[in-house]
């Protein structure tokens, strides 16, 4: 899976590192690691999307009423399916309309993997809102797919919200509560091996460690990182 991303400002941090406790290309690999920023576990995408963003968080360009209708038909692999290839082509607004049409769908009678799919699609308009940052109604999204998700048979993808859930409560400077839950993150990816996204998660808990001017916790998780990473 391919990151989306959402930079903090950290730019005073590289005092924190201390050069005489670990030699300077450790140091410097640490800091390193923390600016390739925060990541956010998403869906599969296509390359051109690292650098895209949303436009905006409302229906626009044709009407919304319209493509919500048209896709309140559709199965719900269809309506997500669409939603992803909306989104790839840019079509930030109708991608999020096709998503919540699928989370609306939470209180219907669901097969197993369907609700798998409502929760994922929390999880898509979750980072629509975080990237729009409208951070506050994201971590609703992210918490309410994971209840969803979670409530599944099987839930091997549950580190992503755990994931996105922590870049929430760090972007609010709970860094406490953040490593909690990227610590949670990495516990269910690496017991999924899911290790994509348990070098993401180690990307995260390297660069809040180093911006918290713990610099042990930075060098263990990196060094983790580039274990996955070779």
């Amino acid at each position: 899976e391919l990151s989306e991303q959402k930079e903090l400002n950290l730019s005073h941090q590289e005092s924190e590192i201390h050069p005489g406790e670990y030699s300077s290309d450790i140091c410097f690999a640490i800091h390193q690691a923390f600016n390739q920023r925060i990541t956010i576990e998403n869906r599969p995408s296509s390359p051109t999307r690292r650098q895209s963003q949303p436009s905006g968080i409302q229906p626009s360009g044709r009407d919304g009423g319209g493509v919500c209708r048209n896709a309140s038909v559709m199965s719900m692999l269809k309506v997500i399916d669409t939603g992803d290839s909306l989104y790839d082509a840019g079509n930030y607004d109708e991608a999020l309309v096709h998503y919540l049409v699928a989370c609306n769908r939470a209180a219907d009678f669901l097969t197993e993997q369907d609700k798998q799919r409502c929760g994922v699609a929390h999880l898509y308009v979750g980072n629509i809102y975080y990237h729009n940052q409208c951070y506050a109604k994201a971590l609703e999204y992210y918490v309410k797919g994971l209840k969803i998700y979670e409530s599944c048979a099987e839930h091997p993808e549950a580190g992503r919200f755990y994931n996105n859930i922590g870049n929430i409560y760090n972007t609010f400077q709970d860094y406490e509560k953040g490593m909690s839950y990227y610590e949670t993150a990495y516990r269910l990816n690496h017991a999924a091996r899911d290790t994509v996204n348990e070098y993401k998660v180690l990307v995260n808990m390297t660069g809040i460690s180093t911006f918290l001017g713990k610099t042990k916790e930075a060098k263990k998780y990196y060094d983790l990182s580039e274990k996955i990473r070779n």
